[in-house]
């Protein structure tokens, strides 16, 4: 074992247990022990704090999945930068727009990314820019590697901004960034854990290709705090992913359904959970609910009905507005520490979420069970 080796994330505590022990793989077959996992995070850290970037900058996360991104999202934690990122695979014009509104002082993303962005990046006075590709190679793994690793984790306060992620709710309207602050993805993060049940004991098998969303980091950030071994792979159509490390997964969450109706879950698996709604032929997958604002806050049971996770605050509204009281279905409002802080440099909308009693319109559809649960409604 590494002689010295710090928790790599301000957002959980990290037992020396788990230093000796693989707590992340990928499918190429790399598996990396707890202190290498950590030192790996803090060469990361101690990098971007050589760089110049300080405290509360953003730095634009587009990098492809792999383990050295993971990296990147713990080291900014670390650094005490801001992770921004914009869900999805986004055209070079919204990732244009996110520059121009996120001004981050570091760019990160593949080599054909930053070409493509080269123009808006001299305009905006964007004066750094780094290459991370899909098999973790690229200019700023390359400096990282030759790097120190960052011992002292900084004095983050709960409120203090960690991340935005940038989406667009709908179809011509402009991207808005949603920011989270430390102490909300800290309970995204045991909402996760307890939803799960997760333990030392358990492998997590995390397939789904939108890393950079806040349930993903947050199941990924569960994994790791409780000691779970995390298979950070990317999904691929036609693969079973049910053969070599991914056949002792006891959870499995993935894009859709449809690979393990082609291809049996591991034996092991005891939750099973996907994005989209879940192949009929698959009826072990369900789905979990998860928005930008909330990250993960339900999984699906057998009637169609997704129970919130406990860490927060709910209530129903009906189209007229009045609080649906007893047994009923209804639009659904969340409130907790889990939920986001507002939107980035959009203080209008921001505004609305404090004049709505701190309490979110998810635009889902809500019920409360007999026995007084609250979820989402996923069936009629």
């Amino acid at each position: 074992m590494a002689a010295e080796y710090e928790p790599f994330s301000p957002m959980f505590d990290w037992p020396a247990a788990f230093a000796d022990r693989v707590v992340v793989a990928d499918g190429a077959g790399r598996a990396l022990q707890g202190h290498e996992f950590a030192n790996l995070v803090g060469r990361t850290a101690a990098l971007i704090s050589s760089l110049g970037v300080k405290a509360g900058d953003r730095v634009l996360v587009q990098a492809p999945k792999s383990v050295e991104a993971l990296a990147v999202y713990l080291g900014l934690l670390r650094a005490g930068a801001v992770f921004s990122t914009v869900s999805g695979d986004a055209p070079i014009q919204r990732l244009e727009e996110v520059v121009d509104h996120a001004m981050p002082a570091l760019v990160i993303a593949p080599r054909r990314t930053l070409d493509d962005l080269a123009g808006k990046l001299r305009v905006s006075r964007v004066r750094l820019a780094m290459s991370l590709e899909a098999d973790g190679r690229g200019s700023f793994a390359d400096m990282a590697r030759g790097q120190k690793p960052a011992r002292a984790a900084p004095a983050l306060r709960a409120g203090d901004l960690a991340a935005i992620h940038y989406t667009v709710k709908q179809a011509g309207q402009p991207m808005q960034g949603v920011k989270h602050a430390v102490a909300g993805l800290r309970r995204q993060i045991e909402m996760a854990m307890a939803g799960l049940a997760l333990g030392p004991q358990d492998v997590l098998a995390h397939g789904l290709s939108r890393w950079t969303e806040p349930a993903s980091l947050a199941l990924a950030g569960a994994a790791l705090a409780t000691g779970a071994r995390l298979l950070w792979v990317r999904p691929t159509d036609g693969a079973d992913p049910s053969v070599g490390e991914a056949a002792a997964a006891t959870v499995v969450v993935w894009n859709t359904a449809r690979p393990f109706a082609e291809h049996a879950l591991p034996a092991a698996t005891r939750h099973a959970l996907c994005r989209s709604e879940p192949d009929p032929r698959c009826p072990r997958m369900r789905r979990y609910v998860a928005l930008p604002e909330t990250g993960l806050i339900g999984i699906e049971e057998d009637d169609g009905f997704a129970p919130l996770l406990p860490g927060g605050e709910a209530r129903l509204l009906p189209a007229a507005g009045d609080l649906v009281e007893g047994e009923g279905t209804g639009l659904l409002e969340v409130a907790g520490a889990h939920l986001f802080t507002g939107y980035w440099r959009r203080a209008e909308a921001t505004r609305a979420i404090a004049d709505n009693e701190g309490f979110f319109p998810t635009g889902l559809r809500g019920r409360r069970r007999p026995d007084g649960a609250i979820g989402v409604a996923l069936q009629p």
